[in-house]
């Protein structure tokens, strides 16, 4: 019995290491990956922050212009 308990805990032991080693190997694999195809997505939230606010700088210039456009079409009639 106790060289039976001994065997799986040895082999539980083994299967243990076995997957922290995966892990740390796919972790790697992960960041390999994202370093080749050069996409940081902090810097991309970023990027989309900047584009959002301009964006809405945009519309609010072209909501302006058309409030200018209607006061002109007011005062022409």
């Amino acid at each position: 019995y106790s060289q039976l308990v001994g065997s799986i805990g040895a082999k539980t032991n083994e299967l243990m290491v076995t997957s922290q080693a995966q892990d740390a190997m796919l972790t790697q694999t992960v960041a390999m990956q994202q370093g080749v195809s050069g996409v940081n997505l902090d810097e991309e939230a970023a990027n989309l922050l900047r584009y959002q606010k301009a964006y809405q700088a945009s519309a609010k210039a072209m909501q302006i212009a058309n409030t200018m456009f209607d006061a002109l079409l007011t005062l022409g009639r």
